[in-house]
């Protein structure tokens, strides 16, 4: 086995543990938004109420509690390191020089678009119908961060391979959510607002991917990778804290949680967020992302085994599209076997000359 297959196969071994914990990180997002009702409080003039509506404003909030608990750890962490330290000094010398392009650090606004998305696309498509087109945005997204060399790794062109993986992926997830999309559209939407808000969850994912990319720039310029999930917290924050306002308004969250598990969805973004900034160099946006919809499909399978929900236990369609999900993965990471070179063309025959003065005795 080669020294760039056990870089691979090590890669994508963590980024499906990754994916698992992204998996309870949904859990944990998922109790902790019902507890961020928000409430009116005393009557102010300054006390307004946005257009969302509860359910939207609730995920907002629980997203902005653990972008930011995600943030402090991070900026503590960066600080506290002299690694950290000299990388943000190294990126803002990479921004003056033009190496560093200032956009690079953005990449947090690609989370935040998924959190805001989420509490918007939900309601309307339904969590199958939005998982769904978001693995789909971010599988063809990473085909094309991937071919255009957006990502630290340089370009990979397209193969049949990875075009196939993508497809199975996207097959995989499709059917381990079959059961959910019985039934037509739910919601009670119009087509119309279906289709568009469908569309748009494709760009939505791509820009998941293009996360990935832009942070794993940042965390080789820095030499470290907190740098790239200090600047991605910090652009995902703001960006949540001013849709909060946009769409909420003023009105005061509903109680802090009291349990300690609900506080640990900040860590495990972050988590995400340091392994993907390291891991994208190897494996590339596309392999990055598939493993880690692999890890996100068997972590939802374990966590609902062991701690079932109304919706009950996992059964065997989500089993095999486990199993279809880390085919593709198999199969998007193979490269096809080099055939030997042709052997060229013959020569003139070899003419044996016998020495001088050689002759019958």
């Amino acid at each position: 086995m080669s020294r760039r297959t056990r870089q691979v196969l090590l890669g994508l071994v963590g980024t499906v543990a990754v994916g698992v914990l992204v998996a309870a990180q949904s859990r944990v997002n998922g109790e902790l938004a019902p507890r961020f009702a928000p409430s009116t409080g005393p009557d102010a003039w300054w006390v307004w109420r946005g257009p969302a509506d509860d359910a939207v404003a609730a995920g907002i909030d629980a997203a902005v509690l653990s972008f930011a608990v995600g943030w402090l750890i991070v900026l503590v962490g960066t600080l506290v390191q002299a690694r950290g330290r000299h990388g943000m000094a190294e990126v803002v010398h990479a921004l003056r020089d033009g190496s560093l392009r200032w956009w690079m650090l953005l990449g947090g606004l690609g989370g935040a678009t998924f959190i805001a998305g989420q509490g918007i696309a939900v309601p309307v498509l339904g969590v199958s119908v939005f998982v769904v087109a978001t693995v789909a945005g971010v599988t063809v997204g990473g085909l094309l961060v991937d071919r255009f060399g957006l990502a630290p790794g340089g370009a990979r062109p397209y193969t049949a391979r990875r075009v196939i993986g993508c497809v199975l992926a996207v097959g995989g997830v499709a059917f381990s959510v079959s059961g959910s999309l019985d039934g037509g559209i739910a919601s009670g939407a119009s087509v119309l607002l279906f289709s568009v808000v469908l569309l748009a969850c494709l760009p939505m994912g791509a820009l998941t991917a293009a996360q990935q990319a832009v942070n794993g720039r940042v965390a080789q310029r820095s030499r470290t990778p907190w740098v790239a999930g200090l600047g991605n917290f910090t652009a995902g924050l703001a960006a949540l804290l001013l849709a909060r306002l946009l769409l909420i308004g003023t009105v005061a969250p509903g109680p802090l949680p009291d349990q300690w598990w609900l506080w640990l969805s900040g860590p495990i973004g972050l988590s995400f967020i340091l392994l993907g900034a390291v891991l994208v160099r190897t494996l590339g946006v596309l392999l990055l992302s598939l493993g880690n919809t692999g890890g996100q499909l068997v972590g939802s399978i374990a966590i609902d085994e062991l701690f079932p929900t109304a919706a009950g236990r996992p059964g065997l369609v989500e089993l095999v599209a486990a199993v279809v999900i880390f085919v593709a993965v198999a199969l998007a990471a193979s490269r096809p076997r080099r055939r030997p070179a042709p052997p060229g063309p013959a020569g003139p025959p070899t003419v044996r000359r016998e020495p001088v003065g050689a002759g019958r005795p």
